[in-house]
Formats: structure tokens, C-alpha cells, sequence
């Protein structure tokens, strides 16, 4: 927030470097008339130096984050072999801030219980709204804060929170009936957010999906704008870990005109575990990437595209680099829902430990009315009970490189590698199905190319080894 005066530590009286102009109680001057010269040039020289300091506090400074979420793009979109899309790996320009460095952090009061004894949501609210943007929030290591509520973030901008290891408890169990929404931590509009270092944990007790209680995440990110959510452990939760959607305070039509779609979203280095929905959730949204993250017990999708308005859209999303484990209920990555368009979406270098509990693949994309191109899946370690890839209504795909262990689940169509229909430009190539038994059932408006694949008891030269004349 730009600040057109001195700071307050620099709001000194500057009145003895001139004459003071003292009055008396008859308004006259009562400053003495003479001074010496050596007083004149102390007071000379003191006056020069005050107004320097003041000068160079006022001078709008070039502030940094140390965890901004556009380098952080621009660092993991460096590595690898498949190009990250769109502007989010662009160097991010440096935040203009007049606020001296000092007044940049803010360390949670000692009067705001820290031992989950009490509900805290109003307090912690009420401080944090009291706290300048472009500031670092920082809480205590150790700490328990019992948060019944939710902790809002509404149209901050340059805004850090860091936990520095402290928890955000509830102790509430949401009712069943009527169903409601609510967010243990949630971040609408702004800009230049980042959540780190925290542990946040819901109520709860087993990862299992209940309808009733699913608007429930832990993280919603609404409409907002260069978001980083780093080095967070989240449990227990009813809904989502993190669910990222448009803002739709502006929303004009039941079409979805008029909303905001979150840009520039990066969750990495955290983990979930129980949680009762997906992972992460995207409604509607633009650069996002999910890297390096631990997913342990969750009741539906890890990574779910639901587009929920005709006019909104999902571009530019990657799923990189994480491991999902402990019960896998469905897919890693699922797409359903509406909208205008998914397009440009990465799964790569992502690994399942544990053997999934249903037949769902680890890919799942359904034919929606979206226009759906361009999904790079590659480099990833997955186990199944029935097929790997189902992409129906999608095009221009690549399937590469990925390792994919079938088991025998008793599902129908098991050991089927690939279920394509309804889209063209599909490539499968160099992928290790250990176990399936057929590599593609293609449907009659799919076109699918493919080499250089194993099956079981097979080289890899499925249907065909890539390169052959």
C-alpha cells in the first residue's frame, strides 16, 4: 500500500532546527534572538542530515519477495523436456514499495491464543486486516491455532504468510444438513499471495467422501492472481486441500460472465493427507502448476478439471513431480464438467506407490461439451485394476514414456492400455504397460498413431518399434 508520508518512527519535531517559533501564552515569539556560530552550524548540520534520512525513507524502494511465485514458475518451468505455456514463467517485475524494510514484518500478538484452547478465526481476522499489504505475517513455531471460522484474504496484494511450522486446527465437524460452504483459509481477488510453512487440519477422522460435507477445502484461491502455496501440510479435511476457482463477485449471467479466473497459481512442496474430496480442485483456471507435492489418503480425485460455466475455462495447467499414495480411491488426473476449453494440460513425472481400491485409470478424460487439446502425459509410474489412459473427446495428445503396472482388479476391459474416442492427433509412444494385455481400443471418430510399446512378454515394438520403415 503506497504510503505519501514519512513513516511514523521518522515523524520527529523538526521545529528546533529552524527557530522553533515558540509562542508564549500571548502568542509571542519567545526563541532566543542570538545564537553562536557554532550553534547555527550544528543546527545547520543536523537539519541537513534529518532531511536526507526523511528523503531517502520516502523514495519508492525495489522490493523483492523472497518466495515470489513468478520466479518460483520460472524455476521449475526451466527443467525438463515438455515447455511450460503461457506467461507465468516470465520474470515478474519487482514490487514497488516505499515502506521502509523494518515495517515489513509482523509477528502474530502474544494476546491471540496459540495453544487451541479458544476460536481464534475473529482475532486472527481482525489483525491481519490490520497489517499493510505488501507485509510478511509471521506466526510462531509451535503454535495451535483453533480456527472455527474462516481466515480471509480479501484483495490483498504483496502479502506473505508464513507459519514458520505452526497449525490452524478446527474442532468443529461441519453439520450434514442444511449443506454449507466454508474454508478454513481463503484467498478472493489480489494479487502476489503466498501461504507457507503451516500445518492446517480439519475435522475429518477417515478419508472418506461424503457429500454433504464436500465444500469444505482447506485452501480456496478465488479469482486471485500470482498465488504460491509452499511447504504446507494439510489433513482432515471434509473437501478439497486446495480449491482454485473463479472470482465470481462480479458474475452477470448463469453463464459464468462477469467472473475472474484465478491466473498464476503454483502449490508445491506440501503434502495432503485424509482428505475427503480431491487434492486440488481446478473450476476454472489459468497457469497452474501442482509440483513436488505428497498426496496419502484421498477419497476422489487427486488432480480434478471441472470447469463449472460455459464461458469459463482450464489453460495451462501442469501436475508435475508428486507421488500419491496410501488409498487411491480414483484417478490422478480427472476432467469432466463444462466450459469453453481445456487446453494445454501437463502430467508428467508423477508417481503412485500404492495400488488403487476401483477401476478408474489414472487418466481420466471424459467427452464434454469443452473443446479439449493438447494434454502431454509423460514420464509417469502408475499401477491399475482395469485401463491406464482414457481420453474421449480430447485431442492432440501425447502418451510417452510412462510405466504403468496392471493388476488384476476384475474390471471390465481390464488390461486394455488406452481407451480413445472421439478425438484426433493421439500419439502413444515408448510406454511400459506391464501386465496389459492390448495397447488401444479406439473409437470410430478417434485417430491414434503408435510405436515403440511394451506389453506383457513383449519388446518395445508395440504395435510397432518407433522408427520402423
Amino acid at each position: 500500500m503506497p504510503l505519501h508520508h514519512a513513516p511514523a518512527h521518522l515523524s520527529v519535531d523538526v521545529r528546533p532546527l529552524r527557530a522553533r517559533n515558540r509562542l508564549d501564552s500571548r502568542g509571542r515569539h519567545t526563541a532566543p534572538r542570538h545564537r553562536s556560530t557554532v550553534s547555527r552550524a550544528l543546527a545547520a548540520l543536523i537539519m541537513i542530515l534529518l532531511i536526507s534520512a526523511v528523503l531517502a525513507d520516502a523514495t519508492p524502494r525495489t522490493f523483492t519477495p523472497s518466495l515470489d511465485p513468478a520466479s518460483s514458475f520460472a524455476e521449475i518451468a526451466s527443467g525438463g523436456d515438455v515447455a511450460w505455456q503461457g506467461d507465468a514463467a516470465a520474470p515478474q517485475p519487482a514490487i514497488e514499495s516505499p515502506v521502509h524494510a523494518a515495517a515489513m514484518a509482523r509477528t502474530v500478538p502474544a494476546t491471540i491464543a496459540s495453544d487451541c484452547s479458544k476460536d481464534v478465526t475473529t482475532a486472527l481476522n481482525a489483525w491481519m486486516a490490520s497489517v499493510a499489504d505488501g507485509s510478511t505475517l509471521h506466526f510462531r513455531a509451535g503454535d495451535c491455532y483453533r480456527v472455527d471460522g474462516t481466515l480471509m484474504l480479501r484483495d490483498r496484494h504483496d502479502l506473505t504468510v508464513d507459519g514458520n511450522g505452526a497449525l490452524f486446527a478446527a474442532s468443529v465437524v461441519p453439520p450434514a444438513s442444511p449443506k454449507i460452504t466454508r474454508q478454513m483459509w481463503s484467498v478472493v481477488g489480489g494479487d502476489g499471495i503466498t501461504i507457507r510453512n503451516m500445518g492446517i487440519r480439519g475435522t475429518n477422522p477417515t478419508a472418506t467422501f461424503d457429500v454433504r460435507r464436500e465444500w469444505f477445502p482447506l485452501i480456496q484461491i478465488a479469482g486471485s492472481r500470482q498465488v504460491l502455496i509452499d511447504g504446507v501440510r494439510g489433513s482432515n479435511a471434509w473437501g478439497d486441500f486446495v480449491s482454485i476457482g473463479p472470482d465470481t463477485r462480479r458474475v452477470t449471467r448463469s453463464n459464468g460472465t462477469g467472473a475472474v479466473m484465478p491466473k498464476n497459481v503454483l502449490v508445491r512442496r506440501s503434502s495432503a493427507t485424509v482428505i475427503g474430496r480431491h487434492g486440488v480442485t481446478c473450476n476454472g483456471c489459468e497457469n497452474i502448476r501442482v509440483d513436488g507435492n505428497v498426496f496419502r489418503n484421498v477419497a476422489y480425485q487427486i488432480f480434478d478439471i471441472e470447469v463449472e460455466a460455459d464461458t469459463w475455462y482450464a489453460r495451462n495447467v501442469a501436475f508435475t513431480n508428486n507421488t500419491i499414495g496410501g488409498r487411491v480411491k480414483l484417478s490422478v488426473l480427472a476432467n469432466a464438467g463444462m466450459g469453453r476449453d481445456v487446453t494445454n494440460i501437463t502430467v508428467r513425472g508423477n508417481v503412485m506407490t500404492s495400488t488403487p481400491v476401483t477401476c478408474a485409470p489414472p487418466i481420466q478424460v471424459d467427452d464434454t461439451a469443452a473443446v479439449k487439446s493438447n494434454f502431454v502425459l509423460t514420464n509417469n509410474r502408475f499401477k491399475t485394476l482395469g485401463n491406464a489412459f482414457w481420453l474421449r473427446g480430447v485431442s492432440d495428445v501425447t502418451v510417452a514414456d510412462n510405466a504403468v503396472t496392471f493388476e488384476n482388479g476384475g474390471c471390465r476391459n481390464a488390461g486394455v492400455a488406452v481407451f480413445a474416442t472421439s478425438g484426433h492427433g493421439i500419439a502413444i509412444t515408448n510406454n511400459d504397460f506391464s501386465g496389459a494385455r492390448r495397447l488401444v481400443q479406439v473409437g470410430t471418430t478417434a485417430t491414434v498413431t503408435a510405436c515403440g510399446n511394451r506389453l506383457s512378454g513383449s519388446g518395445f515394438d508395440q504395435p510397432q518399434p518407433c522408427g520402423a520403415t
